[in-house]
């Protein structure tokens, strides 16, 4: 007798976009900004990848990426996994763009891919620029002579 023994791999895929929580509305240079990313329900779990401007993230001195281990509160009855990764980096002068508006903003995108499924949520919070001492008298200078 010959027996045959064949594997499936059933992918599921995301049904929806990567979730970012923490972030605030709006942030200084200096300041630090810190963020979690979980993916949609998906088997095998998904791959997370955080994105500022554009700039694929990893180990850099001025960013720091990590995964959370799974937990058994993440997996539903039909075996899919939620995964989460955590961010946190300080905001530079060179994170400073602008994004065809009036105000400066960073990018800060989350991309989720499973087998050939990309999905990608991305926040853009206002970069402020703090005064200095000598700037902010300057202003206050300029706006008490319009008085």
């Amino acid at each position: 007798m010959i027996y045959f023994l064949n594997t499936i791999f059933v992918t599921a895929y995301p049904s929806e976009n990567p979730m970012i929580e923490g972030i605030l509305s709006t942030y200084s240079i200096g300041d630090y900004v810190s963020a979690n990313c979980t993916s949609g329900k998906s088997n095998p779990l998904a791959n997370l990848t955080w994105y500022i401007n554009e700039v694929k993230l990893g180990k850099q001195a001025d960013s720091w990426v990590w995964e959370y281990p799974p937990s058994p509160e993440e997996s539903d009855s039909q075996g899919l996994h939620t995964k989460t990764v955590g961010l946190q980096f300080q905001v530079l002068n060179t994170h400073l763009v602008n994004h065809g508006g009036f105000s400066p903003k960073v990018e800060i995108r989350c991309t989720s891919i499973v087998g050939e499924s990309v999905r990608h949520m991305s926040v853009y919070p206002k970069l402020v620029r703090a005064l200095t001492s000598n700037k902010l008298a300057q202003e206050r200078n300029f706006n008490s002579a319009g008085e």
